[in-house]
């Protein structure tokens, strides 16, 4: 097998079985869409080794919703059904569960150019061996003890990327759009201190926060299906069948969950 760096190692297997890919497995990368990762977590439950870690790059959240029940809680208090992958593989397989977001493109991955990403630990002794395992001469981790933060930031950052498209399918101005940035940054800080108390205004430093929010305003596949909706006309469900290959826009998900949890807290969507 070969890749945009070369042939991949002979220790490298294609496997299409879940479980035989995953059951002697030390470390498992989960990487799959996230409205699977309940049904892989579920074909995993009780066939892992149970010191196995896992490491989680999946952006997004798990709706807690059965027939219409939206009561759900994530593992940092009830979040009104709105779960965090993270929590939802430590929920179910019981084992440690590390995220890794960032400036890391995957139209500039593939490129091999340079991108970096913040991996959150839960567990910091395990933060080296995991660290080495992703880190490249053109790939710089960088680890932090502040896993639920750099998960949010990597859901939230889809929000405001999506507001960057609608702004550029207006053909605002630069000083708008700036603007307009700026004023998400802050809500997003207020978001994180009111759902996820805890977390460190310094992961906002890091390449999962700030830098990663600049990045997809300015290259991300939301951003562009939001500014070809405003100057198209088309539907959002027809964009993302013709733009995303099927994939769902995780702006609109991402502004919906944003605003059920703020109606759960009885605070104004703004």
């Amino acid at each position: 097998m070969y890749s945009v760096w070369g042939p991949l190692n002979t220790n490298l297997v294609a496997c299409t079985d879940l479980v035989e890919t995953a059951k002697y497995a030390d470390i498992i990368v989960f990487v799959m869409p996230k409205q699977f990762i309940e049904d892989f977590c579920k074909t995993l439950l009780g066939k892992i080794k149970p010191n196995a870690m896992a490491i989680s790059v999946i952006k997004g959240f798990v709706v807690n919703a059965a027939d219409g029940d939206t009561n759900g809680t994530n593992g940092a208090g009830g979040n009104g059904g709105i779960q965090l992958i993270s929590q939802t593989i430590m929920k179910y397989l019981k084992i440690p569960c590390a995220v890794l977001m960032g400036v890391n493109l995957a139209s500039e991955l593939t490129l091999n150019r340079y991108c970096e990403a913040t991996l959150g630990c839960r567990d910091m002794k395990h933060s080296k061996l995991l660290k080495d395992l992703f880190s490249t001469p053109k790939f710089r981790v960088t680890v932090i003890d502040d896993a639920d933060c750099v998960e949010v930031c990597g859901y939230l950052k889809h929000l405001i990327a999506f507001a960057s498209g609608i702004l550029d399918g207006l053909e605002s101005n630069e000083n708008t759009k700036s603007a307009c940035i700026r004023f998400c940054l802050i809500e997003m800080l207020r978001f994180i201190d009111v759902f996820y108390p805890g977390c460190k205004l310094s992961t906002l430093f890091e390449s999962c926060g700030i830098a990663d929010v600049l990045t997809v305003c300015a290259g991300s596949r939301n951003r562009r299906l939001a500014e070809v909706f405003v100057k198209s006309g088309k539907s959002i469900e027809q964009l993302e069948i013709t733009l995303m290959g099927g994939e769902k826009a995780l702006g609109p998900e991402t502004a919906k969950a944003v605003y059920y949890m703020l109606q759960q807290k009885g605070l104004p969507a703004r």
